[in-house]
Order: structure tokens, then sequence, then C-alpha cells
């Protein structure tokens, strides 16, 4: 059986299993409704925003199913999203498009596995499922990199006052904000997070720029850019140091509740550290030249 195939087959089921739980739901909101929904979204909204239409779609199939029928509707969502894959898009390299059959059997395989929470806009490994299915956003190794994203503008008063020359300086010779790749780690993924795995996803990453002549360059931000993190763990060093060492420039982004807990979840350390006061996180960007980036991957 083939992976249309197969998705087909599941949905079938799933669709089955939602209108017994709650009779009428795929009349009243078709998931072709939702999908038309999502991909008229901004093209800039990020990949965990569903936007006002799509907010109050969900919000209407709660009042209509519950929570526990619009989880399972987003997993037939999802499910359907796959079976609508009759093609891979030229936009992307065949090294990528494989990666997206590879995650298209990964969500099938998982479908099991997750409880109906996890089925949420709150559920971030959900969302970046998503938006794969609505190539908004691609896969690359241990990177979800989203297709259309800017550098945002309050980095304008984020960035410190000695870099802020430097940052306005790149930003305007690059001819503005946006737009850019995003990358972000996805976590299911930690196995590829090695000198090696970094090395592959971004070659992934640049391969698919090279195809689009729009995008600017890659950006991304993480606590793990702050060289006081790499200071702490010398193990994460080479996060930072090999878009550093392939023209990528990095700036302060600030920190919040969110990048203290990222920081401080997986080390005991850098937890230690903070809580005694000689660690506080930052999370820091990269701003990587698709020039830069290209004369890397050759």
């Amino acid at each position: 059986m083939t992976l249309l195939e197969d998705a087909k087959s599941l949905l079938f089921q799933l669709n089955e299993q939602l209108e017994r739980s709650a009779p009428g739901i795929l009349g009243v909101f078709p998931l072709e409704t939702y999908q038309r929904q999502l991909l008229s979204r901004n093209k800039f909204a990020g990949y965990r925003d569903p936007g006002s239409s799509v907010a109050m779609l969900c919000e209407d199939i709660r009042k209509y199913a519950g929570e526990d029928g619009l989880a399972y509707y987003h997993r037939s969502l999802l499910v359907h999203l796959i079976a609508m894959q009759t093609e891979q898009s030229p936009m992307f390299p065949e090294a990528v498009q494989v990666q997206f059959l590879e995650e298209f059997k990964r969500m099938l395989g998982e479908l099991t596995l997750h409880p109906a929470a996890w089925y949420s806009w709150d559920e971030d490994l959900f969302c970046k499922d998503l938006a794969i299915c609505c190539s908004r956003m691609f896969p690359a190794g241990c990177l979800k990199t989203e297709m259309h994203a800017g550098i945002p503008r309050r980095m304008l008063v984020k960035v410190t006052p000695l870099e802020l020359p430097r940052f306005c300086s790149l930003v305007l010779r690059l001819g503005g904000f946006g737009p850019f790749f995003e990358i972000h780690l996805d976590i299911r993924y930690r196995k590829d997070l090695t000198p090696t795995g970094w090395e592959k996803a971004l070659r992934l990453v640049g391969g698919a720029l090279k195809l689009a002549p729009e995008i600017k360059g890659i950006t991304g931000g993480s606590w793990f850019f702050d060289p006081m993190a790499a200071e702490i763990s010398p193990r994460l060093a080479y996060l930072r140091q090999f878009i550093e060492d392939k023209g990528g420039s990095f700036f302060y982004a600030g920190t919040n509740q969110r990048v203290v807990e990222l920081a401080t979840s997986a080390s005991a350390t850098r937890k230690r550290m903070y809580e005694d006061g000689t660690y506080q996180p930052a999370s820091y960007v990269t701003i990587w030249p698709r020039k830069n980036v290209l004369e890397w991957i050759g």
C-alpha cells in the first residue's frame, strides 16, 4: 500500500470514529473548509498562529463537538492534508522531498500514540506537523523551517546599544527585515543534534534556499545561541560556532520565562547556576545572509 493509499484508508476510519462521537460534524464543518482557511492565512504568520478565521472555526467546532471532538477533528485534518499530497513541489530539492515523505510516514505511524489534547494549537509539535502538511514549513533533519519569516522589528529595541549599528547595517545591506527562512529545533530528533546532524540539517535548508531566490537568508533564535550557554555547556558550542564560521551573525534578543525554562530544563548545572544567580538565560537571533549560505554549500 502506498503512502497516499494508507493515508486515505486511515482517514476513512478516523472520519467514521469522528462521526460516531459527533454526528454530522463533517457535514457542518467539512475538512476542506478548514484546509482552505489554513492555506489562506497570511504567509508571514508564525506556524503557531492560527489566524482569526481558523480560531473562530475552532471555537465553532468546539461548541459543536466539545474539546475532545475538536482534537479528533484535528487528527482527521492532519491525515486529510497528508492524503491530499498528490505530488512533491518543485520548490524543494529532492533531498527535502524525501524528508517530507519520511515526516508523513512518521505522522501516520504516531496517530495512536498521542492523547486527544495533543491535537491542539496549544501543542508546539502538532503545530509543526500541521505546518509541514500545509508546506508552510519544510523538514530538514533535526530542524523544521518556516518558509516565510521576518526579522522581528522589536529587535531594534532588544539588541544592545553596542550591537545596534551592526544590526541596522546588516538589515539594510540585505534589503530589509524579510523574507527569511526561519529554523526551529524539533525535539523529536534530539538524537540528530550532533555536529554532523547539525551540518546535515543546515545543508538541507541551504539547498532549499538555493531554489528560493526571493529569500534573503536564514534566521532563527534560541537560548543555545547564547555564548554563556556554550561557556557553561561546551558541547553546545558548535550550534552557534558552525553558523558563525560560515558568515552568520548573532544578536542578543532578550529573555523571558520560556527561554529560562528551555535553557534550564535539561541541565542540572544550568539550572543550579540560574537559581544561584550566576547564569541568566538569554535568547540570541542569527541572521545568516543568503550569499554566505550559498558560498558555503557551493
